[in-house]
């Protein structure tokens, strides 16, 4: 299926790839991301677009912001400079209490396990959750016709 030829968000043990959708449809570019506050200016800049991709990108800034700065000041700090990098958008805000609460009581060396099955979670979710919109909106289209979005 061509559609699972391109990844908008890519996680990769110690990096996140961002599809730049500043950037199409005339090239397909990606952004790396190294930590939390590349990845709230990445969601700044519009590299990453829509809510729900918004609240996958910065549920993975927290598992960055685990990897490399585990402790929970810094955590704290990473999490609200996420939350505040797209305040309109719906999910983030959800997101970020999300990652803020599995991580409360979690002791140093469970943080980064926890953070990750966290934002993968939220990331399957989304996937589950547009292709079952996709499957039952096909129902609704004649052979033949298209949709643009």
């Amino acid at each position: 299926m061509a559609a699972e030829k391109v990844r908008p968000i890519l996680w990769c043990g110690n990096r996140l790839e961002l599809l730049d959708q500043r950037r199409l449809p005339g090239r397909l570019a990606y952004l790396t991301c190294h930590g939390a506050a590349e990845v709230a200016r990445a969601i700044r800049r519009m590299v990453v677009r829509g809510a729900p991709a918004i609240s996958i990108a910065a549920a993975y800034g927290v598992v960055l912001s685990v990897q490399r700065r585990n402790t929970p000041g810094n955590i704290e700090s990473d999490i609200r400079r996420l939350a505040d990098s797209r305040p309109t958008a719906v999910n983030l805000g959800w997101a970020m209490a999300r990652m803020r609460a599995v991580l409360a009581d979690c002791p140093p060396s469970s943080r980064f396990p926890v953070a990750l099955a966290t934002a993968l979670d939220i990331h399957r979710r989304d996937v589950e959750q547009n292709q079952r919109m996709g499957t039952e909106g096909a129902q609704l289209l004649s052979p033949g016709s298209g949709v643009l979005t």
